[in-house]
């Protein structure tokens, strides 16, 4: 009697097992294509507000530096407010602080000083203790036994590419997120941080539109005859390689209007 009732009781529990065991799998899968879909509708708004992005200098291979010397005062008048520029660059760093319009309210002064890197980002002290207004200095190398590219050897579109990779430090900088310059401060700390950190500066850059200049300015500072192997190696172990600037230009919505 007890061995009849025990085989249907145990058949009944297993099919209720596999029913909760199916139930949970289909809740398992909706929830997956839920997330799927989700990320899709984000990727997807995130590509249409860039298509969206009114720019002064559409993005494009090559900007003319003879056209653009004619419009220095229009440049000058929109986008060198609260700025210090130096007078040999004035007009790449206009050009490159138009695809940057958030940083037109931000004081930044460039200055010639003999570093160990071309270019280098410094935020204020005011910046760093989280005081307003914020302010930025972006130093120029100047020093002439420099084992690496000084920007005065570098081509007009390539030179734009450099400054608008530290512009992208100050929209970076400018994360209001809490304890974010504490976080970047860590990630100089290890080669594999500096180089994620680093790789994501070089991808707003191609964002904000400067990913044929960036292009020009990496190809260039790798392939110079005159630059040191370390240099070269550096640039290659923490940069983004141009082969990777250019997959990320042909993946970008906003290049197609070139």
């Amino acid at each position: 009697m007890n061995h009849s009732l025990a085989k249907p009781l145990a058949l009944i529990d297993v099919l209720r097992l596999l029913h909760i065991t199916s139930i949970n799998f289909l809740r398992k899968l909706t929830l997956l294509f839920i997330l799927i879909f989700t990320v899709q509708i984000i990727s997807f708004s995130q590509k249409k507000s860039y298509d969206k992005v009114e720019f002064y200098i559409k993005p494009k291979k090559k900007i003319d530096s003879t056209f653009y010397k004619t419009k220095i005062q229009e440049l000058d008048s929109l986008f060198g407010k609260n700025k210090i520029l130096p007078k040999d660059y004035r007009l790449q760093c206009l050009i490159a602080l138009s695809f940057f319009p958030k940083l037109k309210e931000i004081p930044i002064q460039f200055k010639l000083k003999r570093i160990s890197t071309t270019m280098q980002c410094r935020p204020s002290f005011k910046r760093l203790v989280g005081k307003q207004p914020h302010n930025y200095k972006l130093y120029i190398n100047k020093k002439n036994n420099f084992k690496g590219v000084l920007i005065n050897e570098v081509p007009f579109n390539a030179q734009i590419g450099l400054i608008g990779h530290e512009l992208a430090h100050i929209i970076d900088f400018e994360s209001p997120e809490k304890n974010h310059l504490i976080s970047r401060a860590m990630d100089y700390c290890t080669k594999k941080r500096k180089k994620k950190f680093e790789h994501c500066i070089d991808s707003l850059t191609i964002v904000h539109g400067l990913g044929w200049q960036l292009y020009d300015w990496s190809f260039f500072s790798l392939n110079n005859l005159k630059s040191s192997k370390k240099y070269k190696k550096f640039k290659s172990e923490i940069y983004m390689l141009p082969k990777l600037i250019l997959l990320q230009i042909k993946t970008n919505a906003i290049y197609k209007l070139d």
